[in-house]
């Protein structure tokens, strides 16, 4: 008997000891995992990882042209971004552009739990009550009628935009890496411009990037950021600043969507250190940012033209299906670098922050090389043409 407790204890003894040495084993295997995982989806998410795929994708199909093209000089390339001519129409009006009805039509797509899932920084936060899943404005059908282009926009949960991008996303990256693999989503839904205009996903998030250019010392800058990796989509890409997705006035479904309005909320948040607005509160006034001092200089610019938003056009990102709307945010006061660039300050949706020449190397260089993010890419070469051919008008 006593036998049998000895070997007992000596089991139970051995099996607690294994356990103990096998727990940092396991912790290593799980970090390693994660690092592994987490440098392929930083390798995938750059704006250059499936560039090129994308644009042959449509060069094999015969579409190739209803890609925007960037043009410097004699060099030019195809981005991965579907856009019309009659799209890119310059200073229309938004309310002439945004189709909307109150309240609007909620999206009928479930979430995907495994996509949502990948995009957070912990994927156990989908089940926090406190992850951020509100609305997000959306696309349900482009028109082009004789006075321009028109949206019809929609909302969805943020769950169910990501269930829809990422899915094309994955399905992306995965073709990418295994040119074999088919690609039923894109052949279906995003497989030329006019398809991607019917908007068949289901929750096509309608975005914006605005290029913000001021002069300093006669040269036109630009302001352009380094995407952080903790932002769900083109994280290490290049960008302008600000970039965002769209929501109402209010984050609810009965209130329209104004881009100038989260046009200056983004600039509160990325640019004036101010505190995130995309979040509901007990703010009785949606635009209650605008009365911080951080703003005052916009405002007060804004008001007397000379800081203007202008639209530049927009289209689909071919790599995720997301509708996105180009802006030059245009600064006249010729202060701007020395009054407000030292108040300048990016968030935590930014790693790294620069002024650049809107017509110098760095610009051209990564434009032509898939640096930004298509989206970014065509706004900067639209307000390079524009800006290019207003200086030249102003000269004559």
């Amino acid at each position: 008997m006593f036998r049998d407790v000895f070997a007992n204890l000596l089991s139970a003894g051995i099996a607690f000891v294994l356990g103990l040495s096998s727990r940092p084993v396991k912790a290593r295997i799980q970090q390693a995992w994660r690092r592994r995982r987490d440098s392929l989806q930083s390798r995938r998410r750059k704006p250059n990882f499936a560039a090129e795929w994308v644009v042959d994708y449509y060069r094999r199909r015969n579409r190739v042209n209803d890609l925007f093209r960037v043009r410097s000089g004699a060099q030019a390339v195809f981005i991965p971004f579907l856009n019309l001519p009659e799209w890119n129409l310059v200073d229309q009006d938004e309310d002439g552009l945004l189709a909307q009805e109150i309240p609007h039509q909620h999206s009928d797509v479930v979430f995907n739990r495994r996509i949502v899932a990948s995009r957070l920084s912990d994927p156990a936060e989908i089940d926090s009550p406190t992850v951020w899943n509100d609305l997000h404005a959306c696309a349900t059908r482009v028109v082009t009628t004789p006075s321009g282009p028109r949206i019809t926009v929609s909302i969805s949960d943020y769950f169910q935009y990501v269930t829809v991008c990422g899915a094309l996303e994955d399905e992306t990256y995965a073709a990418v890496e295994k040119p074999q693999r088919g690609t039923p989503i894109r052949d279906r839904h995003l497989s030329s411009a006019a398809e991607a205009a019917e908007c068949g996903m289901g929750a096509h998030s309608i975005g914006m990037v605005v290029a913000l250019v001021f002069q300093q010392n006669g040269v036109h800058k630009v302001i352009i950021q380094e995407r952080s990796r903790a932002v769900s989509t083109y994280g290490g890409g290049l960008g302008v600043v600000p970039m965002f997705g769209c929501q109402t006035l209010d984050l609810s479904d009965a209130t329209p969507v104004s881009l100038t309005h989260n046009f200056l909320r983004e600039v509160y948040e990325e640019l004036y250190g101010g505190a995130s607005v995309e979040h509901s509160s007990l703010r009785v006034d949606p635009r209650w940012f605008l009365a911080e001092p951080e703003m005052r200089y916009v405002v007060d610019k804004m008001a007397v033209d000379e800081l203007r938003l202008r639209l530049l056009g927009f289209g689909f990102d071919a790599i995720n299906g997301q509708l996105i709307i180009g802006g030059l945010a245009e600064v006249k006061d010729e202060s701007f670098a020395e009054s407000q660039l030292s108040r300048l300050v990016g968030n935590w949706e930014i790693h790294n922050i620069h002024v650049w020449d809107l017509f110098g190397y760095e610009v051209t260089d990564a434009l032509l090389t898939h640096r930004f993010t298509p989206a970014c890419a065509f706004t900067l070469a639209r307000a390079r043409e524009l800006v290019l051919s207003e200086s030249q008008r102003a000269l004559s």
